[in-house]
């Protein structure tokens, strides 16, 4: 005959834990499908007055009076190295895919919805950060981007007097 002893049961710290780790593991799974769905829904809307981004995480409005359109261009980042992404701040870098906040391999700071590296929109602001997109059809955006910013601009100068 052998003697069976039973082990202590656990105490509610265990238990606690387990919860608290599932509830992570679950709030990081819904994230990554936010993620996965959203930036198959990125977009750029020109409006009357502003321009809207919105990638997964980042969503802004930028006047189009705090955009240097004139120094607006389409650039490949295969070949323009100091335009690269080289440090995320806030936002998602995954291969093939980079939104949110960036710091770029020339030191200054931009806001990324970049995808396809070849044809990407470097739009800097007045407001010490540059945009970096991968829109569709580029020079499609840079001509009505043009045309919507002098648009408003004649609006803003006639309500301003």
């Amino acid at each position: 005959m052998k003697d069976v002893y039973s082990i202590v049961p656990a105490g509610p710290g265990a238990a606690l834990m387990l919860v608290a780790i599932s509830v992570l593991v679950l709030a990081l799974g819904l994230m990554l499908m936010f993620i996965v769905v959203s930036m198959r829904h990125a977009s750029v809307t020109l409006g009357p007055e502003h321009l809207r981004l919105r990638a997964d995480l980042v969503s802004r409005c930028i006047d189009y009076r705090d955009l240097d359109i004139d120094a607006a261009r389409v650039v490949n980042l295969e070949h323009e190295t100091e335009l690269r992404p080289r440090w995320k701040q806030r936002g998602t870098g995954l291969p093939g895919y980079q939104s949110g906040w960036f710091k770029l391999r020339d030191g200054s700071k931009a806001l990324l919805a970049v995808t396809e590296r070849t044809r990407v929109v470097h739009l800097p602001t007045r407001k010490g950060y540059s945009l970096l997109m991968s829109v569709e059809n580029p020079d499609s955006f840079m001509r009505d981007l043009v045309r919507l910013a002098q648009e408003g601009n004649a609006t803003g100068d006639s309500v301003g007097r």
